[in-house]
């Protein structure tokens, strides 16, 4: 590939005009129709059962507003508190059935190893974190308000931390919280070139690149744009360069398969799609 037409990529991906790729804004939808056209400029085929080089699959995204939280009649402070729900109206309280499990955090767990599978609920649970883990504690309410996707919609279940010791029993509490739960349409990027030597035609080599960054940050010097022109732009020009030329060679002995895929900053979960493929 010329130099030229690699500047011109790389260029393009980390144009201000993207606003920066976030995953599933439309930024990332105008990357992949650009990627798309320049698969269709170099001649490779879009992938079985697909009618173009999109290959669309669902995210799920989560935010929860407006939390009310009592332990044993004492309000929860919200700078003292995560609520992570797939339930949209929740009025939660001890009446209910199921009882939620009741986890404690010590000074010295591993906050994240503990709490780490109930960011994604299967059960109701309350979590009671030692306030010696504010900092910890800090750093996961950080995490989680920045918000993310998620390959499977959210389970009809709760998880409220609290950073405080364990209350009294028996534990009498009360939760009132709205969660919106939004589906957003991604997208991976397939382009196939199909090999030559029959013997190995069931081969297959993926070249991969993930198109997506990061939006929008707080700005520096007044640009608040993350252009991400090597996270990833200048990857996924390579994938588009290698595109170009193994399509150029006279041989090409296996199925490839040229992907700039997608949802790298919201989890490494794009690979399932190509392999059902």
């Amino acid at each position: 590939m010329p130099q030229a037409t690699v500047e011109r990529i790389i260029r393009t991906l980390a144009a201000d005009d993207m606003q920066g790729r976030a995953t599933g804004k439309p930024g990332s939808v105008k990357a992949a129709e650009f990627l798309a056209a320049e698969f269709q400029r170099i001649g490779l085929t879009p992938l079985p059962g697909l009618q173009n080089f999109m290959q669309t699959f669902p995210a799920y995204e989560t935010r929860t507003a407006a939390a009310f939280v009592t332990i044993n009649g004492a309000k929860v402070a919200p700078d003292k508190m995560l609520l992570i729900s797939g339930q949209p109206h929740l009025n939660w309280t001890e009446a209910d059935e199921p009882a939620p499990r009741v986890v404690t955090v010590g000074p010295q767990d591993n906050l994240m190893q503990q709490i780490r599978p109930l960011l994604d609920p299967r059960e109701n649970t309350i979590v009671f974190i030692d306030p010696v883990q504010a900092a910890a504690f800090n750093r996961v309410v950080g995490y989680v308000k920045r918000g993310g996707l998620r390959p499977e919609k959210p389970a009809p279940f709760t998880t409220l931390l609290i950073l405080a010791p364990p209350a009294a029993t028996p534990l009498k509490f009360q939760v009132a919280a709205t969660t919106t739960i939004r589906t957003v349409e991604l997208r991976n990027v397939v382009g196939v070139l199909p090999g030559k030597d029959a013997a190995r035609a069931t081969e297959q080599v993926v070249f991969s690149g993930h198109y997506d960054h990061l939006g929008f940050l707080p700005a520096v010097a007044g640009d608040s744009i993350a252009n991400g022109a090597d996270d990833d732009a200048s990857g996924t020009t390579a994938v588009v360069a290698l595109a170009e030329y193994f399509k150029k060679k006279t041989t090409t002995p296996a199925r490839w398969c040229l992907w700039p895929s997608r949802p790298r900053k919201s989890g490494l979960w794009r690979a399932p799609f190509l392999q059902a493929a």
